[in-house]
């Protein structure tokens, strides 16, 4: 299992991490308030760009705008399963 670190965590270093063993990963924490809004940075600290075990780390209080994040994260997985060769691969990162 690999804790997460703020500023160190990136995608690149847990995917190194899985490979060396870990087997659980974890994002730095992101506001779900810049979430819902497509704040860059935030969306970066969630993005899991290969199917590594990672859990995401949300901090907010706000049920409006988790609803506004998950709606946009629900719409661009079905975006990327339309593409990919397997909808299943797309949607178990």
């Amino acid at each position: 299992m690999l804790a997460p670190m703020e500023g160190i965590t990136d995608p690149i270093f847990r995917e190194l991490c899985v490979e060396d063993g870990a087997d659980l990963t974890f994002t730095e924490m992101a506001r779900v308030s810049a979430l819902a809004r497509g704040n860059r940075s935030t969306l970066e600290k969630t993005r899991i760009p290969h199917p590594i075990p990672t859990q995401i780390q949300l901090i907010g209080n706000n049920e409006k705008e988790l609803e506004t994040y998950l709606s946009t994260l629900s719409r661009q997985r079905v975006s990327k399963a339309s593409t990919s060769t397997s909808a299943a691969q797309a949607l178990t990162w």
